[in-house]
């Protein structure tokens, strides 16, 4: 398990957002059963922007 908090309506720095791509991608580049769970509080905004950041990384 892995946290990467930010604050709601707020740009998470971009630090965070790469430390979660890095996070994740090596997580799933280590087996093909792996798999990435992401959620917020509200399950809207930092949700989509962590899963649409990893996407385009």
């Amino acid at each position: 398990v892995a946290c990467f908090p930010f604050d709601d309506h707020n740009c998470p720095p971009i630090q965070l957002v790469i430390s979660f791509c890095q996070s994740a991608y090596s997580w799933l580049k280590e087996d093909i059963e792996n798999v990435v769970v992401v959620h917020c509080k509200a399950g809207k905004a930092r949700t989509g922007l962590m899963i649409s950041s990893l996407l385009v990384y």
